[in-house]
């Protein structure tokens, strides 16, 4: 998705990820947001993404919750 978002020729067959793609490319072209790889090590939300191991989950919850 970020690769689709930093050009406007790619192309997407669903139209849900058309939709998507339109409104992030829209707010990026406005300057609301920015696109960026986020770091595995600062990324909160890999607790909702992969299983993650003890230590590292306690971690990520502790600055999620704290």
């Amino acid at each position: 998705m970020v690769t689709n978002c930093m050009y406007p020729e790619s192309v997407l067959r669903k139209k849900r990820n058309a939709i998507a793609y339109h409104k992030v490319w829209e707010s990026v072209a406005q300057g609301t947001i920015q696109i960026a790889k986020e770091d595995g090590k600062t990324n909160l939300a890999d607790i909702l993404t992969k299983p993650l191991p003890g230590p590292r989950m306690k971690e990520v919850l502790y600055h999620i919750l704290y």
